[in-house]
């Protein structure tokens, strides 16, 4: 349930058209409006979508509950938060913060429900196209395809119908509803039997439905009357089936109605006919438990049936997030991207989302295998590098140049040896893209290193990506300043490194555009 009603969020964040994606986020224990609040929102307009619907009854005051008004209030500011990042933020980010802001995980009980929404959210991942989903139906055909839930390991516990079940066996099999009516079967218009004649062949009977106002065929009723027997016969075998599933224990579940005898005491009425309860009515009947109503009671054929609200798992409507815990008494935390913020004001956007897009397809490339990666392939992919571009954020003016860049940046790469050197996933300890946390003059840094890897002759490399271009025509000199003004971040890095492992570390920056690759002694580097 956990999983569905996160698909239900998803396919309704995405799609504001998808009405039973809707009410089931509506439905979904953090809402959980009831039945009829449901109704008094939606029953009157069937045509627009959802979302336009709650805007305008939540600022018409719409006549729902008071606990359904309260529940609204949480949830209308949620949804347009999220619909105002779509396309900005990866699918994941955008639908698990959604989850979050919601109180999602407040209403989880068990571990297994985190695990399955867990595993739900990282399908999201598999299924982003730029913060977006192509085809949301690909999601619920990929959950469908899964064995037992979205959480780790096998589920203790599979539903399925009798006839998948054929086959297999179960140390228990609990078979339920036994009793509900089946399916009403329509007549046919052409009732059919496949006989034997007398001269040993196969032969077919067939008798057409009467036509309205006429009186049916009493052929087509002998074997509308042979079908229904057949099925009986079906219908029992399927319940053979069913119940030596079971190796250790079989536990069948029916209900049964309680109605006075003609002797003013109470019986068992008999069970709906074609029913699986009927097939074993012969033997249960005399067995089964009969509790009358308690005294006092109306008569149970005068008495009218009153209807109560099923009881789902929702959160409170006053519910609200509890207060943050109080922050540790450590040395204050600093990320080395802050300290370095003023040192590259002059840094514009679209160049930083240009470099973030080349980080990450750096490390795809490492990890996927540069030899699987060609001019041809990257020029192809530029479709994907804009949409990761636009969901950074990035203005329409300088879209085409920061995708310019990202293309220039890999190409240059995979094109230099010294680079496909670099991105090669045969070193020892190879890692990139590695958070590092470390203690710095009392403080703490939160440190992300591009690339690392032990080279054969025993020494830990740590390379630094900086993906800029340089349009003089010193390149010599502004190699040498780069070196310098990146001295600081790189004793950083290197410190982190040096905590962790005992190799000597060397450090050099890799210019992708530039083809140039600079090792860099801090010993000799003035900070």
């Amino acid at each position: 349930s956990v999983a569905q009603d996160l698909l239900a969020l998803t396919r309704a964040l995405l799609h504001p058209g998808d009405r039973l994606a809707w009410i089931g986020v509506l439905r979904a224990p953090w809402c959980g409006l009831s039945l009829l609040d449901l109704h008094t929102l939606l029953a009157a307009d069937l045509q627009r979508p959802v979302p336009e619907i709650l805007r305008e009854q939540s600022a018409q005051s719409a006549p729902l509950s008071m606990d359904g008004r309260r529940s609204l209030a949480r949830l209308l500011p949620v949804i347009e938060r999220t619909a105002r990042a779509r396309g900005r933020r990866a699918l994941r980010d955008l639908i698990e913060g959604a989850w979050l802001d919601l109180a999602g995980p407040a209403t989880l009980r068990e571990e297994a429900e985190y695990e399955s929404a867990e595993a739900f959210l990282r399908l999201l991942e598999s299924v982003d196209t730029g913060g977006d989903c192509a085809e949301p139906g690909a999601l619920l055909e990929r959950m469908t395809s899964r064995k037992g839930s979205l959480g780790s390991g096998e589920p203790g516990v599979q539903v399925m119908t009798m006839h998948k079940a054929k086959g297999l066996e179960f140390d228990t099999v609990i078979l339920p509803g036994l009793g509900k009516r089946p399916h009403g079967r329509d007549a046919s218009l052409l009732a059919s039997l496949d006989v034997i004649l007398p001269s040993g062949e196969q032969g077919t009977i067939l008798a057409p439905m009467a036509a309205v106002g006429e009186q049916q065929d009493r052929l087509y009723d002998y074997l509308a009357a042979v079908e229904r027997r057949k099925q009986a016969a079906e219908t029992r075998r399927l319940l053979y089936v069913a119940c030596t599933r079971a190796k250790t224990s079989l536990h069948v579940l029916a209900h049964a109605t309680v109605i006075p005898d003609d002797a003013d005491g109470w019986c068992l009425r008999r069970p709906d006919a074609g029913s699986l309860l009927e097939c074993l009515w012969p033997v249960l009947a005399a067995e089964a438990p009969i509790h009358p109503p308690e005294s006092g009671a109306a008569d149970m054929r005068k008495s009218e049936r009153t209807w109560i609200q099923p009881l789902i798992r929702r959160l409170p409507p006053q519910w609200q997030a509890p207060p943050a815990a109080p922050a540790l008494a450590a040395p204050a935390s600093e990320t080395l991207a802050q300290t370095e913020k003023l040192a590259y004001e002059w840094v514009s956007n679209w160049a930083m989302c240009a470099g973030s897009v080349v980080h990450y397809w750096l490390k795809v490339i490492t990890e996927k295998g540069v030899e699987d990666f060609s001019a041809r392939r990257i020029r192809a992919d530029r479709p994907l590098f804009r949409r990761q571009l636009i969901s950074l954020g990035i203005s329409t003016d300088d879209l085409e140049r920061a995708t310019d860049r990202v293309v220039d940046a890999l190409l240059g790469v995979i094109a230099d040896e010294r680079g496909r050197w670099i991105l090669s996933a045969a070193h020892a300890q190879s890692q990139c893209e590695l958070p590092l946390t470390t203690l710095h003059n009392g403080r703490f840094r939160n440190v992300v290193i591009d690339r690392t890897f032990v080279a054969p002759d025993g020494y830990r490399w740590l390379i630094d990506y900086k993906i800029s271009s340089h349009e003089g025509g010193d390149l010599a000199a502004f190699l040498v300043q780069e070196a310098a003004r990146h001295a600081e971040q790189l004793r950083t890095y290197r410190q982190a490194l040096t905590a962790l492992w005992n190799e000597p570390v060397r450090s050099a920056l890799y210019f992708p555009l530039l083809g140039e690759f600079v090792e860099v002694s801090l010993d000799d580097v003035a900070g």
